[in-house]
């Protein structure tokens, strides 16, 4: 069984997305669970083929003590990409609020994702250029580790997360974030993700 199999969600990793395009006719729903007891849900749709919209909303103090901070606005993904050959590769923007750090405009290329072990490389553009990583491995059929990387201001940001499959329309994520900091942050993603009827 081939790893696409059980990567769901192919449009991010954990925080940076990858040049994959869920097909045409799916939709996503996602809730991301993180420090400072942030809650974040995201919704994607692939319009067309080659073509993803996804927007999300949240805010922090939404799980535990304290008062509410939603986000100022929900943030918006746009993605437009294809394959040639065994290359992958799209073009797209994303605003505030959904990563750590907004990506904002970039370019991402990577394997086909019908390889086992998944490899992509990108740069992105906001305020300042930041080239970045990622690779996942296809473990057992319902696990998968992903890793990625950016590079910002000559520091080397590192996450890495385990993802775990219960079935072709559910699956689970744990990751670690800035793994190499004092001061790593967890979080807890879900997926569904489903064909528009």
């Amino acid at each position: 069984m081939g790893v696409v199999f059980f990567i769901i969600g192919l449009g991010y990793l954990i925080d940076l997305p990858t040049p994959y395009i869920p097909i045409w006719g799916s939709y996503e729903v996602e809730t991301r669970i993180q420090g400072e007891g942030e809650v974040i849900f995201r919704l994607g749709v692939s319009v067309f083929m080659g073509f993803n919209f996804g927007i999300s909303y949240g805010g922090k103090q939404i799980v535990g003590k304290g008062e509410i901070d939603f986000n100022s606005h929900p943030n918006v993904q746009i993605k437009i990409g294809t394959s040639i050959s065994k290359i992958t590769w799209s073009v797209g923007y994303e605003g505030e609020f959904y990563s750590e750090e907004p990506t904002g405009g970039y370019v991402v290329i990577g394997g086909l994702p019908s390889w086992k072990v998944i490899p992509y490389l990108g740069v992105s553009f906001y305020h300042s250029f930041k080239p970045f990583w990622g690779c996942e491995l296809g473990i057992i059929e319902k696990f998968s580790l992903a890793c990625e990387g950016v590079i910002k201001n000559k520091e080397h940001n590192i996450n890495t997360g385990l993802r775990f499959r219960f079935s072709e329309n559910v699956a689970i994520e744990y990751y670690v974030k800035k793994i190499k900091s004092p001061h790593p942050s967890r979080g807890i993603k879900f997926w569904y993700i489903d064909y528009i009827q």
